[in-house]
């Protein structure tokens, strides 16, 4: 009995070993069962480096090849891959840019946190420009110093006074923009003057007309050839006809204004002359031809060779290339010599009167009267002549001292058929009843009829 218990012992024992060697896993086991599940995860992570080469984006490769992992350009163009698996965005658009600190100095992101006042300047906008921060709209103005495209800079004017603009007197100061603020300034100086009949016209230091006198010569009849003067173009000669005003724009093209016309008539051109009779306009082209047109007409090629133009009433005149007049129109002028050189020539109602190249003397043509005892048409006044303006039955002239000569009569109103004493011009306009000059000074003066505020100068 003993033996066999024994037995039955043993053969138990023998079968828990077997049941521990078989269900039960060693420490071996265990460990590498753990590595294993480690292996796994490691080969899901993306921060496990990729082989850049094998077609496929991994690790911290941008791209790998035609696997652009779904990017594309930002504006448009092509995105593609460089040979170290990062991002060539050479031929993308970059209207504005996507922040990479690898690809960008600018973008979005950067340019929200960046202002022209983070960039050293002192205000405007700052942009992105091909991917580089471009400050070309950023100022600098505040630091008393006068700089890039800055006038004037606070209290550091420069050179720059009311008289330096255009005004006779007055204190200019600086915006905060550093730009010349000119609102202080008092007494406009002018460059330019042209009389018409009833009208004056001129240019002012920076080139825009100012327009004075009665619109029209006809009572029941209004030709806004003062009211409608453009405001807003810069010209660089303006004239006054009968009933109507012409500018010459700083781009060669004419503007006219005045009646029959409406608001504003602009021919393209480009001129480099102008002049103005009583419904008509002639200009130069830079070929030097002479074109002209009633208020509303096509142009008409009038006369070819021409350095300079004027116009009367009905007709017209140059000086030609080679300093000698020519004239054209209804015929009501007096013939002129041709073998007198001219540097200055002006007309009016039957009467042309001229400078001499030669001497600088003055010599007039006329079918009235337009002269004193000692000017007989024919015998020329006494000095050297800058200038000279001859109408109807007046004519002015300037010496090369800026003394002032004027014959025959000025028209009613103050009654001088002078210029006032003592003052010196630059140059001088005859209309047909009053007269205008430009002092030395640059302000402008009148005298003769005073009606229609002609005299009254702005």
């Amino acid at each position: 009995m003993k033996k066999m218990l024994s037995c039955s012992i043993v053969i138990l024992a023998l079968f828990m070993s077997a049941c521990l060697f078989i269900g039960a896993p060693d420490s071996n086991s265990i460990n590498n069962e753990e590595n294993n599940s480690n292996n796994l995860k490691t080969n899901n992570n993306t921060t496990t480096p990729g082989i850049c080469g094998d077609g496929i984006v991994g690790g911290s490769e941008e791209c790998d090849g035609t696997d652009l992992n779904g990017a594309s350009c930002d504006v448009n163009g092509r995105l593609s891959c460089n040979a170290d698996c990062t991002f060539n965005r050479t031929q993308c658009a970059s209207e504005y840019c996507i922040d990479t600190p690898e690809f960008l100095r600018c973008g979005i992101d950067t340019l929200s946190s960046k202002s022209c006042e983070s960039e050293g300047f002192d205000g405007g906008t700052l942009s992105c420009n091909d991917c580089e921060i471009d400050t070309s709209q950023c100022f600098r103005c505040g630091n008393e110093k006068i700089e890039d495209d800055e006038l004037c800079d606070g209290s550091n004017l420069g050179e720059r006074t009311c008289q330096t603009e255009g005004y006779q007197n007055g204190e200019i100061s600086c915006t905060d923009t550093c730009k010349i603020s000119t609102e202080e300034c008092e007494g406009t100086l002018y460059s330019q003057l042209s009389v018409g009949t009833k009208h004056s016209c001129a240019l002012t230091m920076q080139g825009f007309a100012k327009c004075w006198g009665k619109d029209s010569d006809e009572t029941d009849k209004v030709s806004n050839a003062v009211s409608n003067t453009p405001t807003t173009t810069a010209f660089s000669k303006v004239v006054a006809g009968r009933n109507h005003s012409c500018g010459l724009a700083m781009d060669g093209s004419v503007l006219c204004w005045g009646r029959l016309i409406t608001d504003i008539e602009t021919r393209r051109g480009p001129y480099k002359d102008l002049s103005a009779g009583n419904a008509f306009t002639c200009a130069l082209t830079p070929e030097s031809n002479a074109e002209c047109w009633k208020i509303g007409a096509p142009v008409e090629l009038r006369s070819a060779d021409l350095a300079t133009i004027e116009s009367d009433a009905t007709w017209t005149c140059g000086i030609d290339l080679n300093g000698n007049a020519q004239c054209w129109g209804d015929g009501n002028y007096p013939d002129i010599p041709q073998d007198i050189e001219f540097k200055r020539l002006s007309v009016g109602f039957l009467s042309v009167c001229g400078i001499l190249s030669a001497d600088g003397s003055i010599k007039c043509w006329s079918k009235v009267e337009i002269t004193q005892s000692q000017v007989d048409g024919k015998r020329p006044l006494n000095g050297i002549y800058d200038a000279i303006s001859v109408s109807s039955n007046y004519a002015c002239a300037v010496r090369d001292d800026g003394v002032p000569k004027c014959w025959g009569y000025a028209g009613a109103g103050t009654g001088r058929t002078e210029p006032p004493d003592g003052e010196l011009f630059k140059s001088i306009q005859t209309g047909a009843t009053h007269a205008c000059g430009i002092k030395t000074d640059g302000t402008i003066v009148c005298w003769g009829d005073s009606d229609d505020e002609r005299l009254d100068v702005p």
